[in-house]
């Protein structure tokens, strides 16, 4: 037979005591004992609150504590004296023992006097009296608590109160996480109707559960009064499906009595432990079985105060009726006679109403039968109740004849969709609506727009289907015309645009064809005028300037006939930027001023201070001067003069470019053809006056897209003055800052040298004479790599670095020179073609400037820098730039035209450069891997393989990435320069090309 275990804690200072206690209780043969120790009092008190033991050996004297205050801070002083505490002590005081049993220790030993029978005896006797204690306390509390309520519910007939007092009373009692009162439903199921629940645990209140294993045959055991205690739900002694339904609620330990009504189960009082098992005490039990009980009685008594109040509430209202009846009898009999002639006069007037109403309802049913449209009623079955005068008129069928027939069938309607997904819909929402295709008695078909109303009566029945049409076949007809129509009009777009782009091809092609006898002329015309071959006589040069000059008269036609082009078909795109008009006029003049000089024509520009910048695009600018200024020019006899006249029209905010001429003038009458494309005044003008008559229609229509006009002032024989007003909006971003007229704002930056990172020899070359100008000097270096240690070895008091670099991006050099704290204080200016300034700035860098470079930006960036900066630290210049090789440069030329191989590779060759031979693309790409030039001249149209395919194939082999390629072609059409950049060309030049042109864009790449 096993034993129990008990935990008993020696409080004692004395090895030899505690030693002495535990010999004597381990010779007790019913128990056996798990022996806690502490020397101090302190340490026993740690123990009591780990361990809960049973009872304590406490040594009254011990060197912390002693035993009444060890007592006093076992429990707080409210608590009731029930600890299992036995005193013992060296020596017998009878004060000592009253002190300490007042405390609440149970017993009291004198260490001479213990023997372990006696000790034992103690034990076994402080264990019983604080279990006895412990009952009697938890069986009085209980009986309070069934008193209290019981005495609430015949104080009270409020059944929520009384229940929700139930559980919160039970649950502080049963010290339980959940409990609450399930109310059973007919079909099965539940719902909790009050709940008390710890803050820790999910609410139940008012939801609904259902039970699967909550069958017959455990409620007819719960009417019997079977209740059921489960401490754990998992220990196998209930079903499966009680058991999953009990842990997603959380619970634990179940206990469920069952409260009763009449006999009947009426619902169950439950308690839920959630957090552990737990043994439920049969007095725990008792208690829900009792207050089950009163619940019981307390909801029949709520129930029959609630019929009885119903009862006396009818029963007095019964009564006040009956008393105001009689009250009222005698006052009513005297008042009949007269209510009756009220009465009868109300009837006559209500039969009077009734009649009229009558009439008003069969003049809507007739409205309704004479409508134009189909109304019509049928049975759920679809057979035809009701058929107006507008049914009739539209499907030929009499109300006789259509009356009892299936509608679908007579009129062979055909539905959308199947007739029993209309009809579902119908049921669904109550209508339904859409169109039908339906046929008239003489088998002509009808487009109808229909919409069916469901019909119910008061019980909400379906009864009848109220069908309206509405007759659509014009409509539709007229629909389906301008679907044609538009079909027509989308072909017709179709053919615009076919038209469109056999233009541009046209274009296109005539460009080619026309260029590349171009390109041969006018450089086989530059080697000779450079003399290339030989000197020349001075009637020679002047036959080969008379060669060159029409070569060019014949090139500007070839692009304005491309510009007129571009613009009329929507393909031109403004490329709007800040544009001085100082240094713009300057160029426009210059391109006039030797055949101003040629007629002795004086040429004169005036511009208005205030006028600065202007929003614009440059290039195109360019050419609506120079334009204006030539025209004036040709049409202006010798010794006449031209000019270029700009002002600021504040009302307007627009700016006022005048080109004002001495010419001959233009009469009134050719106002109108001015701007005309093909188009000379006068026959004879043509003849005197050379020119195609599309250079003002291409003025025209520049300033058109800049949003701007232009007029024209002008006497015959007194000249002419043509008037182009622009909007006035300069950009002024934060890239840009008001321009500088000259080198003082640099006056107080001390640099004497620089660092620029740069792989263009151009852009360094620039860079380079802008530093020179303040006295800075200039190192060069082409690559990334190296540019960290060569900044640390020249220590430099600005660096500039350009983004796109040959082996790595300009990023990475940033990175690694703000990384380095010998560099990172160095200002930095990032100088791009990539416009991501916050990029640069977020790495590191002072300022971004976005190429092209000018003077200006360049010097205005240096200026904010040295503002803050109070000493340079070295005076340092470093400019880093592509190398130049001192071999002489092999160039790959790539072209099948006899004439411009000829061209190229005399002027090439007599530069000093190394020409191989490609004649179509397939040797181009073979050619390039053979030699590895140092740059390519790529022909795009060529037989076998094209440039474009060519350039392709030599950019995916690594070894020929970084060799640079320059597109020679003779298309000049609108997105092509962009098909050659992004097939892996560096540069693209529209054919005829001039030579010197070509050469410096070689130099730059090389």
């Amino acid at each position: 037979m096993s034993k129990h275990q008990r935990t008993v804690l020696i409080v004692d200072d004395s090895p030899e005591d505690r030693e002495f206690y535990r010999r004597c209780l381990f010779r007790d043969r019913d128990y056996t004992y798990n022996i806690l120790e502490a020397t101090l009092g302190q340490k026993g008190l740690e123990l009591w609150q780990q361990h809960q033991p049973d009872v304590v050996l406490l040594d009254y004297r011990l060197p912390d504590l002693d035993g009444l205050e060890f007592i006093a801070r076992l429990h707080p002083p409210s608590s009731e004296n029930y600890l299992p505490v036995i005193v013992v002590t060296g020596q017998g005081s009878e004060a000592i023992a009253v002190q300490t049993m007042k405390a609440g220790a149970q017993d009291y030993l004198v260490k001479d006097q213990i023997t372990p029978d006696r000790l034992i005896l103690a034990v076994n006797s402080a264990i019983s009296r604080v279990q006895l204690q412990s009952q009697l306390q938890l069986r009085i509390e209980k009986d309070r608590l069934v008193s209290q309520i019981t005495q609430r519910i015949h104080q009270s007939l409020e059944i929520e109160e009384i229940l929700q007092t139930t559980v919160d009373e039970v649950r502080e009692f049963l010290k339980s996480d959940r409990v609450l009162i399930f109310r059973l439903q007919s079909d099965g199921s539940g719902i909790v109707t009050t709940e008390s629940v710890a803050a820790d645990w999910t609410p139940l209140l008012s939801t609904s559960h259902y039970d699967p294993c909550l069958s017959e045959n455990y409620i007819q055991p719960f009417r019997q009064g079977l209740v059921t205690i489960k401490p754990d739900i998992y220990d196998g002694s209930i079903d499966p499906c009680h058991v999953n339904l009990l842990a997603n609620l959380q619970v634990r330990a179940n206990l469920v009595v069952p409260i009763l009504q009449d006999g009947q189960l009426w619902g169950m009082l439950i308690a839920h432990h959630c957090q552990a098992p737990r043994q439920w005490q049969s007095l725990e039990v008792s208690l829900l079985r009792e207050l089950a009980t009163h619940l019981g009685i307390a909801l029949r008594q709520a129930e029959l105060y609630q019929q009885a109040q119903h009862e006396l509430g009818e029963r007095r209202r019964a009564e006040a009726l009956l008393q105001e009846a009689n009250e009222s009898l005698e006052q009513r009999v005297a008042e009949r006679t007269g209510e009756l002639a009220t009465v009868n006069a109300q009837l006559q007037q209500e039969l009077v109403e009734r009649q009229r109403t009558q009439q008003i309802l069969e003049e809507q049913a007739q409205l309704l039968y004479l409508a134009h449209d189909t109304i019509m009623t049928r049975d759920l079955d679809g057979r035809i109740t009701f058929w107006n005068k507008g049914a009739e008129r539209m499907y030929g069928w009499t109300a006789s004849e259509a009356s009892g027939q299936i509608s679908h069938e007579l009129l062979q309607t055909q539905f959308p969709r199947s007739l029993a997904e209309v009809e579902a819909e119908l049921f669904a929402q109550g209508f339904w609506e859409g169109e039908l295709i339906q046929v008239h008695r003489n088998n002509t078909p009808i487009i109808v727009a229909s919409r069916w109303v469901l019909q119910r009566d008061e019980q909400g029945n379906s009864v009848k289907i109220l069908e309206i049409n509405h007759d659509i076949t014009e409509r539709k007809r007229a629909e389906e015309q301008l679907r044609r129509s538009s079909e027509r009009i989308s072909l017709a777009n179709a053919e615009l645009a076919r038209a469109a782009r056999l233009k541009d091809e046209f274009l296109a092609s005539m460009s080619h064809e026309l260029r590349t006898p171009l390109n041969s002329i006018l450089g086989m015309a530059e080697l000779l005028l450079e003399e290339v071959f030989g000197s020349l006589t001075a009637q020679q040069r002047q036959f080969l300037h008379t060669v060159e000059q029409s070569g060019q008269h014949l090139l500007e036609l070839i692009n304005d006939i491309l510009d007129l082009s571009k613009i009329e078909s929507g393909k031109m795109e403004m490329k709007l930027t800040s544009v001085s008009v100082h240094p713009l006029c300057e160029s426009s003049l210059n391109f006039v001023k030797q055949q101003a000089r040629h007629k002795q024509i004086q040429l004169t520009c005036d511009i208005e201070e205030s006028v600065s910048e202007i929003e614009a695009d440059e290039r195109r600018l360019l050419q609506v001067l120079v334009n204006l200024l030539a025209n004036a020019v040709k049409f202006t006899p010798d010794g006449g003069s031209v000019n270029l006249e700009v002002r600021m029209n504040f009302l307007e905010q627009a700016v006022e470019f005048r080109v004002r001429d001495t010419g001959i003038g233009i009469a009134a009458a050719d106002m109108g053809k001015l701007f005309q494309p093909f188009v000379q005044l006068d026959s004879s003008l043509s003849r005197r006056y050379p020119g195609t008559g599309l250079g003002l229609s291409l003025v025209r229509r520049i300033v058109d897209l800049h949003g701007g006009s232009i007029r024209v002032e002008s006497q015959l024989g007194k000249g002419s003055c043509f008037i182009v007003i622009l909007p006035w909006h300069p950009l002024l971003t934060q890239d840009e800052l008001p321009l500088l007229s000259d080198l003082g704002m640099l006056q107080d930056i001390s640099m004497q040298q620089a660092l620029v990172v740069e792989d263009s020899t151009a852009a360094a070359s620039q860079i380079k004479h802008y530093l020179a100008e303040m006295g800075a000097t200039s190192v060069i270096h082409p690559v990334g790599e190296g540019a960290l240690q060569l900044a640390l070895r020249v220590k430099p008091d600005v660096i500039v670095l350009d983004v796109y670099l040959p082996d790595c991006s300009g990023w990475e050099v940033l990175a690694k020179l703000k990384g380095h704290s010998e560099t990172q204080h160095i200002p930095v200016i990032i100088i791009s073609v990539v416009d991501q300034r916050s990029r640069s700035l977020e790495l590191g860098a002072v300022e971004h400037i976005l190429k092209p470079l000018s003077r200006q930006k360049f010097y205005q960036a240096l200026s904010q820098i040295f503002a803050n900066v109070q000493e340079p630290n070295l005076h340092t210049a470093l400019v880093i730039a592509a190398m130049e090789s001192s071999q002489k440069p092999s160039i790959l030329l790539a072209e099948d035209n006899e004439a411009n191989i000829t061209t190229t590779m005399s002027y090439l060759e007599a530069h000093n450069f190394r020409v191989i031979l490609a004649r179509n693309g397939v040797e181009a790409v073979q050619m390039a891997k053979r030699h590895q030039p140092n740059l390519i001249l790529m022909d795009i149209q060529m037989p076998e393989m094209d440039g474009l395919e060519a350039i392709r194939q030599i950019r995916a082999y690594t070894p020929m990435q970084a060799i640079p390629i320059i597109a020679l072609t003779a298309l000049a059409m609108p997105g092509d320069e962009q098909l050659c950049l992004e097939a892996g060309a560096n540069k693209y030049l529209a054919k005829p090309v001039r030579l010197k042109h070509l050469l410096e864009m070689m130099n730059q790449l090389l």
